[in-house]
């Protein structure tokens, strides 16, 4: 059994394989993975003005509808505060389930 092949592996080849896979799955990776909520960029051209949006939150809680709680997280996150972004679109979500 001088020349078997179980007997003494080449782990030189086996890493050499496992470098490679790795390199494969991180490529197919990165071009399939979905941006974190935390890392996107918010656009900065459109914004509303605080008289707008103070108006939309009064609308809001008289009307108590999902559209202006939408639109309302939608101009927080365009601003960059995501967490009153999170929390208008949880409004939202709990004015849309009263309606149902």
């Amino acid at each position: 059994m001088k020349g078997s092949i179980l007997a003494r592996p080449n782990l030189k080849l086996f890493v050499l394989a496992a470098i490679l896979l790795l390199a494969v799955q991180d490529l197919l990776s990165r071009g399939h993975s979905q941006s974190s909520i935390v890392h996107a960029r918010p656009r900065s051209g459109d914004r509303v003005s605080d008289e707008t949006l103070h108006s939309w939150l009064v609308e809001a809680t008289q009307a108590n509808t999902p559209d202006a709680y939408m639109r309302i997280s939608d101009e927080y996150y365009r601003r960059g505060e995501i967490k009153r972004a999170l929390f208008f679109l949880r409004r939202a979500e709990q004015a849309a389930d009263m309606d149902n």
